[in-house]
């Protein structure tokens, strides 16, 4: 019989689970790693609003001229820009680059994912709004897909492998989610809610005028259609229903709502999603010392500061992943304060500019999906 947290689970889910199995349970490793990587959000934005601060004082530069002219959004895309590069390095250096054709494979994506950034662009000029929602969804689903990774790589998982409906369940619920509120906001564009009024002013603003019905059809098709195959999904016997769904697989959806929480607050107060791009590079960030450091002790310890060391150490994970995003941060201020963020100094340009950073995201999500 499988077994999660030290709870056996029954073999009828009939009654199951009851509501103890879901609040009474201890923290996950899943839950505990996700709490790490919210007070990394936190406490990482708070320092850079603090550095913003002392910038503002002592620079007479207009904000888009200034290191920490938004300090969330700096934290994002020096950290962000960071995991991208060790992604890259990781990828190219693991074994599995090593089977026959993975290297075109990998290739093959990120043509594909030039694509994608040709076509984000030409969005980005012409409907604003669908260019931003395209990019979220798409960066939710690679974060859910994670996620998913780190709730069986953790051992939190009832089941050593989900089953395909399982895993289908899995992306499913979270973006009918997002479809129900993204229905909710298209409404309020369109002005069908009453007493909505300023929030329907704000939001108009960012809809294109020809095109404001969109804003009410186009989530309401997809909050339907989700809800309908997400209905299948939980009366397949695997899944167990939408209750079991919920409470057997705690750890995975107090992740999941936790984000998207934070990710409302986030939107109101900013009007942007940086939190869920630090919270993804947090999250793997915490994920990769906790897994280290569990089989810390099983190989002699290499020598300090070598590859294997970097690499293989929760030390050395730490000196280059905080030592890179310091670095790409130490060039920043020179690229801003020595070379006056001008284009012309084409490296600098090409990793740290504010509005590049969309096209490394969607070239490092979809080589991702490469095979494993």
């Amino acid at each position: 019989m499988a077994s999660l947290s030290g709870t056996a689970l029954p073999a009828s889910s009939e009654y199951w689970p009851p509501r103890s199995f879901f609040f009474r349970r201890p923290l996950s490793s899943t839950e505990r790693n996700w709490i790490s990587a919210v007070l990394i959000l936190l406490c990482g934005v708070a320092v850079f609003y603090l550095a913003g601060a002392l910038e503002k004082v002592f620079s007479n530069a207009r904000r888009s001229e200034r290191l920490f002219g938004h300090p969330a959004e700096a934290f994002m895309r020096f950290t962000g820009i960071a995991h991208f590069l060790l992604a890259f390095y990781f990828t190219a250096s693991s074994k599995s680059m090593q089977r026959p054709g993975a290297w075109r494979n990998f290739f093959a994506l990120l043509a594909v994912g030039t694509v994608l950034c040709a076509g984000y662009a030409w969005l980005d000029q012409t409907v604003a709004l669908v260019a931003s929602t395209f990019f979220f969804a798409y960066f939710f689903l690679h974060d859910i897909r994670d996620q998913v990774l780190f709730y069986h790589i953790n051992g939190d998982a009832p089941e050593r492998a989900p089953s395909p409906a399982l895993r289908e369940a899995f992306l499913w619920f979270p973006f009918f989610v997002i479809a129900a509120v993204a229905t909710v906001v298209g409404w309020v564009a369109w002005g069908a809610i009453p007493g909505t009024e300023a929030l329907q002013e704000r939001t108009v603003e960012r809809l294109p005028e020809t095109m404001p019905w969109l804003a009410w059809l186009v989530p309401g098709i997809c909050t339907a259609a989700m809800a309908w195959r997400l209905r299948k999904l939980v009366q397949n016997t695997e899944v167990g229903g939408l209750r079991n769904f919920l409470c057997r697989h705690r750890p995975f959806h107090v992740v999941v709502f936790g984000t998207l929480l934070i990710l409302i607050v986030g939107a109101i107060f900013q009007y942007r999603l940086y939190s869920i791009v630090i919270l993804h590079v947090a999250g793997w960030y915490v994920f990769t010392l906790r897994q280290l450091a569990q089989h810390k002790g099983e190989h002699a310890l290499p020598r300090r500061f070598s590859a294997a060391w970097l690499r293989g150490t929760p030390a050395g994970f730490r000196v280059l992943h905080v030592g890179l995003a310091a670095l790409l941060l130490v060039a920043g201020a020179v690229w801003i304060y020595a070379f006056g963020s001008e284009a012309h100094w084409f490296p600098f340009w090409v990793l740290l500019e504010e509005e590049n950073f969309a096209y490394w995201t969607l070239l490092h999500v979809t080589v991702s999906f490469r095979p494993r």
